[in-house]
Formats: structure tokens, sequence, C-alpha cells
């Protein structure tokens, strides 16, 4: 089961501008920003459009069975992207824009998105000169998570091994 989900028109929301630092009770506290708050509702007023998709996507996850993959597609303008001299601006954004986004569709979905176990980001450029984000998610074999994780196991004990020597190329 797929579920594909096109928001046009969206600047992405950065962890940077979604959370703010505050004091509360002597202590200090992380609290999503009036900014956060708006976008928020503006993906959950999107969702509305999806909701037949994301019913037969929840229905369809067996967490027995399942386990979701999404792919990130951030279309960015090039002036974002990009500065005079054509290298990466300052003002595109961490890859880290997608969490908010991610976070406020899983809960219109209601699923919880640490059954997330594999992600992809890409960042081409967008043709309409706005943030445009296509997002796939993904069921899973479950299986096939287990047999990856033998393969990262194997990685660390690799990694963890003393005598080896690592060359950077």
């Amino acid at each position: 089961m797929i579920l594909i989900i096109k928001l046009e028109d969206l600047p992405p929301m950065p962890r940077n501008r979604s959370h703010m630092l505050t004091i509360s009770q002597k202590r200090p506290m992380n609290i999503k920003t009036p900014l956060c708050r708006e976008f928020e509702k503006d993906v959950t007023s999107r969702m509305n459009e999806f909701k037949a998709q994301s019913i037969k996507f929840k229905e369809s996850f067996d967490p027995k069975k399942n386990y979701i993959s999404a792919e990130y597609y951030i279309f960015t303008p090039r002036d974002q992207l990009f500065t005079l001299e054509e290298k990466i601006s300052a003002k595109s954004v961490d890859l880290d824009a997608h969490k908010t986004l991610q976070d406020t569709i899983f809960k219109c979905i209601g699923l919880d998105d640490k059954l997330i176990r594999e992600v992809r980001y890409f960042s081409p450029i967008s043709h309409n000169g706005k943030w445009n984000f296509v997002i796939i998610y993904k069921l899973e074999n479950l299986c096939s998570l287990t047999n990856t994780s033998t393969s990262i196991q194997s990685l660390t004990k690799l990694m963890n091994n003393d005598s080896m020597s690592f060359a950077l190329l």
C-alpha cells in the first residue's frame, strides 16, 4: 500500500523556526511557535483532500507485518536553493524541514510517526518557483527490516573492531 501526498505552495517549517525555548517554572522548555501552529492548521486542512487514501493506508497497516518507509521530495525554489554563484545557499532549508510536516500528517492519519523506519530525502528544484512537497509513504514488509538490521549489526561489529583503521577518500 502506498500513500502519496502532494502539497503545493507550502513553505517548509524547519526545526529552528518551529520551536522556541522558554522558561516555565524555572526550567527550560521548547514550545511551538505561532508560525508552527499556523503551519499545522494549514497542513491539517489540506489533508482533508487525502482523507480516503489515509483511511485505506491506516486500515492496511498491520504492526505485526509492516513498517513504514518515507520519501520526501522538497521542491525548492531556485533562488532559495542556489546563490548567484550557483552554490548551495544559506537560505536553503535543512533536511529537518519535514519533521513538523510528518508529525502533522501522521496525526491526521491516526498513526504514530515512530512507525517510519526508513527515510529518504530529495530536494529538486521547483519548476513553478514555489515550495512544494511530494511525500510517499509505503507499507513495507517487516521481514525486510529484520534483514536490514542484521546487515547493520554486522557493520556495527566491523566499526567497533579496534584493529580496523579507516581512510578518508
